[in-house]
Parts: structure tokens; sequence; C-alpha cells
């Protein structure tokens, strides 16, 4: 898998490669959960464009991060889904229950990071 994160108006935004699936969900709990203390942003974006592929334990670790953020009263929200990642949201209605936009643009203004 592939992982990265930048930072614009303190929200982390990170991009995710490849497949989340079961295999590698601890590594990117991991890499999110560090972010989150080492950086305390007032937001958390992940990006999805990149990923192909997302089974039940990638979702499960989504869905962790968005139950996090809310606890810790940040800010969150998943962007650009695409393919199999796109349906595995819909399936699991997780487009209704999490913040989920289009365009990353649209995600950072709805998390007051652009205008």
């Amino acid at each position: 898998m592939k992982l990265s994160h930048r930072t614009k108006n303190n929200i982390c935004i990170v991009s995710i490669g490849e497949k989340v699936l079961q295999e590698n969900t601890e590594e990117l709990g991991n890499y999110i959960f560090d972010l989150l203390q080492t950086k305390k942003p007032r937001g958390i974006l992940i990006n999805l464009g990149k990923a192909v592929e997302l089974d039940s334990s990638g979702i499960g670790i989504i869905v962790s991060f968005f139950k996090t953020a809310q606890k810790e009263q940040i800010g969150f929200a998943v962007c650009r889904l695409t393919g199999l990642v796109a349906k595995a949201f819909k399936v699991t209605l997780l487009d209704r229950i999490l913040p989920v936009y289009e365009k990353e643009t649209e995600a950072l203004k709805a998390l007051g990071c652009i205008e």
C-alpha cells in the first residue's frame, strides 16, 4: 500500500494508494493515528483516488478513523471514491453515513480549509 500525507491549513490530507485490505489495515491505522498524535490536525481528509480495492477490514479502519475524529472533535471527510472503492461505500451505505466528496477541493471547503 502506498501512503502519503500533506497538511493544508492544519488539515491532514492522507492519500491512500493501491489496495486497502486486511493485511495492510494495521499499517494504515498506525500511520493515521501517528499523524493524529504528532500533527494534532483540526481535520483529516482521506483521499482514496488512487485506491483500487477496499475490503471489510479497510472499511472498518476508515469507520474507526471517523469515530476517533468525532471523539477528538476534529473534522473528517473522504474524497475521490472510484471503481470498486465507490461500490464498497455504496453497498455498505457508508456514502450515506460518512462525509464523502467527489473532489478534494470540495472536501477541503467543507472542512473549512478553503473558501
